[in-house]
């Protein structure tokens, strides 16, 4: 088998390995860690949504909390009070929480062009699917946990994973996870309630020796092999 085929089989051959682990989760991980895990994977969504539009649309938004918000309280509601399937629920929290996107995307200064609004309206569907998915893993909601910081650590997500990359959403998501876990502790360790002040820290510093993000040192990594490789 030649070099060439090698390289056309390998991206299919990682893909099937990743969900072949994916699937693997649920059999071997305690509930602490399948928590955790759900929360990757809810992360992902949210920063896919937000990615399309600060990344690939050049808009910035500090709102996205919101509509992760509404599509947990909306799923929230739905099943507890209405009575509502979860399947059925999920997808109408969803569209809730993007049925007021024209006047958001004028109070940001968003042109209206169609396809702006499009762009923004799935990236609102995309972060309310995400909160809805949080509600029913956490099966608890509560307007404390959807403050502005949470629209903060989402575009912290984003810068982390990569602007621009549907990968980067993935990496920003485990970036986001581990940063709420061990920079949590270090502002307790710090005796300070100020713990966004840490975050930002940590921010800066990621973004100080990897202004690309993840996606971005791994394909200068890559273009470095490729060239390393080259002159053997």
């Amino acid at each position: 088998m030649t070099s060439a085929h090698v390289q056309r089989l390998a991206p299919p051959a990682l893909l099937l390995l990743l969900i072949a682990a994916l699937a693997a989760v649920p059999l071997r991980a305690t509930d602490f860690h399948l928590f955790q895990f759900t929360n990757i994977l809810v992360y992902a969504l949210a920063l896919t949504g937000l990615n399309l539009l600060v990344g690939y649309n050049g808009q910035i938004s500090l709102g996205h909390g919101a509509f992760y918000a509404v599509g947990a309280f909306g799923t929230a509601l739905l099943v507890e009070h209405a009575g509502v399937p979860h399947w059925l629920a999920l997808p109408a929290g969803a569209v809730i929480a993007i049925r007021d996107h024209p006047i958001a995307a004028r109070t940001m200064g968003i042109d209206t062009v169609r396809y702006k609004a499009a762009v923004f309206g799935l990236s609102a569907l995309l972060v309310g699917l995400a909160g809805g998915l949080s509600a029913l893993a956490m099966r608890y909601a509560a307007p404390g946990m959807y403050g502005l910081f949470l629209s903060f650590g989402l575009l912290i997500g984003i810068a982390l994973g990569g602007l621009g990359t549907l990968s980067g959403a993935l990496y920003g998501a485990v970036c986001l996870q581990g940063i709420f876990l061990v920079v949590g502790k270090s502002a307790g360790a710090l005796h300070t309630r100020n713990t966004p002040l840490v975050y930002g820290v940590v921010l800066v510093l990621f973004l100080v020796l990897f202004p690309n993000g993840i996606a971005g040192l791994l394909r200068s990594a890559a273009a470095w092999w490729r060239r390393w490789r080259g002159r053997g």
